[in-house]
């Protein structure tokens, strides 16, 4: 609760992993991390890591803080995280169901209706396999902006996949793979957005190929449709704009990763 002026206290977390419990105000002057209004420090396990999964290549190791994975070269997964709950496959860059890994951003993804076509652009985001691989799903998280609302505007999604980033700045459909799918999956996620899911059937020999999920979205009527951005990947994303509408040319590389998982046989 308040005192006696209105001010609320709770836990301020400092660079040395210590905590005080202070007004927001304070926190700020201390350069702590004000943790919320009436908590307490156990509340926010003393301002200590939480320790999550943390992926290799070939392993996954339990009970390891976001600075450590770091530190041995893995990917964090995600606090309280457990190797038996995630998939360490460099196929999932959308990470645990409650958003933990987005980044916050979102980059444009959508066919837009006839009059608005030179704009119609794709987000993309390359995966490799070693081996000849069937792609059964790919999940993405679906958000947007501008008169946006949710994926009930939505009428059908494309998922294409490319053998280029140059092959999809040519044209949206893929030049390895696609479809059109009226009715996706609705998985569990908490996060911001929505999660998808996407049946698919595409076997691939072994490669680098470049994967999109394109909504189909009228601008006019439910403004802007997009991939969210991701933690999880090796940090590089394309979009594509066939058409140009959007002024960049035709393909243009951006710094951070989409939000796909991409699930195989």
């Amino acid at each position: 609760a308040a005192d006696a002026c209105g001010i609320y206290t709770g836990p301020c977390c400092f660079l040395d992993d210590t905590c005080e419990i202070l007004s927001a105000a304070d926190c700020l002057v201390a350069e702590g991390e004000y943790k919320g209004d009436n908590l307490t420090c156990a509340d926010v396990n003393d301002c200590l890591p939480i320790p999550g999964a943390c992926c290799f290549a070939d392993s996954c190791l339990d009970n390891t803080t976001d600075q450590d994975c770091a530190a041995f070269g893995g990917l964090f997964m995600g606090e309280s995280t457990d190797c038996m709950s995630i998939e360490c496959a460099n196929t999932d860059q959308v990470g645990p169901s409650d958003g933990s890994m987005l980044d916050g951003n979102i980059t444009a993804s959508q066919i837009f209706e006839v009059a608005n076509e030179a704009y119609n652009i794709a987000t993309l985001d390359n995966f490799s396999f070693d081996s000849e691989t069937i792609i059964t799903s790919i999940e993405a998280v679906i958000d947007g902006w501008n008169g946006y609302s949710d994926i009930s505007s939505i009428t059908n999604y494309t998922v294409s996949i490319y053998s280029s980033t140059a092959a999809a700045g040519s044209d949206l459909v893929g030049d390895v793979y696609s479809i059109d799918i009226v009715t996706p999956a609705i998985l569990t996620w908490t996060g911001e957005g929505e999660l998808i899911g996407l049946n698919i059937n595409a076997v691939l020999p072994a490669g680098e190929y470049y994967f999109a999920v394109i909504p189909w979205n009228d601008f006019s009527v439910a403004g802007q449709t997009g991939i969210a951005g991701s933690t999880l990947g090796d940090g590089s994303f394309w979009q594509a704009n066939p058409n140009g509408g959007f002024g960049f040319g035709t393909v243009q590389e951006g710094t951070g990763n989409a939000a796909y998982r991409i699930n195989t046989q």
